[in-house]
């Protein structure tokens, strides 16, 4: 009896273990870490101690504000230009050119 392969063609290892770790959510928790970081080190000194992010999935970013004021500000002054400034950096520091930041959304905590 010949064995008949489940696959017609090769399958490279990055491929399974990228399905792999998609299946087990680690995916999620790298690019977390990616936008996570991108936004620590662009975030201006004076905002650092208002700001923490705190969840990102399908290119919306949710960043928690501890000031009403700095809340305001973010919200309703610099919105656009900190998605536009994030997507510049994670292109040019990640490899991977899919991840996004579509919409970024300030709760006041």
């Amino acid at each position: 009896m010949i064995k008949k392969r489940f696959c017609e063609s090769p399958i490279g290892v990055q491929d399974i273990l990228g399905d792999v770790l998609s299946t087990l959510g680690v995916s999620r928790k790298i690019e977390h870490h990616f936008v996570f970081q991108v936004w620590e080190e662009l975030l201006p000194q004076k905002y650092k101690k208002y700001c923490d992010p705190i969840f990102f999935r399908y290119g919306k970013l949710i960043i928690k504000v501890k000031s009403a004021s700095v809340f305001d500000e973010l919200n309703n002054f610099y919105k656009h230009k900190i998605i536009e400034i994030l997507n510049n950096e994670l292109k040019n520091s990640t490899s991977n050119q899919t991840l996004i930041v579509k919409k970024i959304e300030f709760k006041l905590n």
